[in-house]
């Protein structure tokens, strides 16, 4: 739908006494269907929490029912109120929407037929962090990432199966054939190995940016592997 539009909400405090107006950019999106939708405000609450300096933090807190899945979900914003008051509307940040749901990605049969084990693990990866568990969601993307690796070289070099599940990944990429498939895959991996360190060398790599990287690779793999089938195409 493109750029979000604001929408505005009169709230009470948590023991209904106090009204503040406050904004915030419309929720276009469910969190558990994830289709597009226009939400309908059940209800909401705000809390005010202790003074910082002049300023006082605030959290805002939203029913919604989604008309398509008619699941409830909860919407928790942050903001201040500059000087510990506002006259007008309080801007209030997303915070985050419960209970969200993973949006599972679509693989070919060509990738399932290839590497399940690359496909469970990556949904359980999204499912980490979708549940914002970003500590531990960059090594799941990792792992399904060797996963994949490992699976396609296998098919790619049946003969060299045994020495391919044994090596290190590191070795592994080494003999990628296909040089894009072979970059995407070691940049993956660097930031993918970031996520394992205590010291983080792609300071301005994350995990999205491997998933980026991870999709691409399947892009590439997939199309291999389709080659493949057309080439057992007997054209008489």
């Amino acid at each position: 739908r493109g750029e979000k539009l604001m929408q505005s909400i009169s709230s009470f405090d948590i023991d209904g006494n106090e009204r503040l107006l406050f904004s915030f950019k419309e929720i276009n999106e469910c969190p558990a269907c994830h289709f597009g939708i226009e939400p309908r405000i059940l209800y909401s609450s705000y809390i005010l929490s202790d003074s910082i300096g002049i300023d006082r933090s605030c959290r805002l807190y939203i029913n919604f029912y989604c008309p398509k899945c008619h699941e409830i979900f909860l919407g928790k914003f942050k903001g201040v109120l500059e000087g510990g008051y506002h006259s007008g509307e309080v801007y209030m940040t997303l915070r985050g929407l419960f209970p969200r749901t993973v949006k599972p990605e679509e693989f070919s049969d060509n990738i399932l037929g290839l590497s399940f084990a690359f496909v469970e693990t990556y949904m359980q990866a999204q499912r980490a962090e979708a549940s914002e568990l970003d500590q531990i969601c960059g090594i799941g993307y990792r792992k399904a990432l060797e996963f994949l690796v490992k699976d396609y070289l296998c098919h790619k070099f049946p003969d060299e199966e045994e020495n391919i599940k044994k090596e290190s990944l590191g070795k592994n990429l080494n003999r990628i054939e296909d040089g894009k498939v072979q970059t995407l895959a070691k940049r993956a991996t660097w930031i993918g190995n970031d996520e394992t360190h205590y010291v983080r060398k792609h300071e301005d790599l994350d995990v999205g940016t491997m998933k980026t990287f991870i999709r691409a690779m399947v892009h590439f793999i997939d199309s291999d592997l389709t080659f493949e089938q057309a080439l057992t195409i007997d054209p008489a």
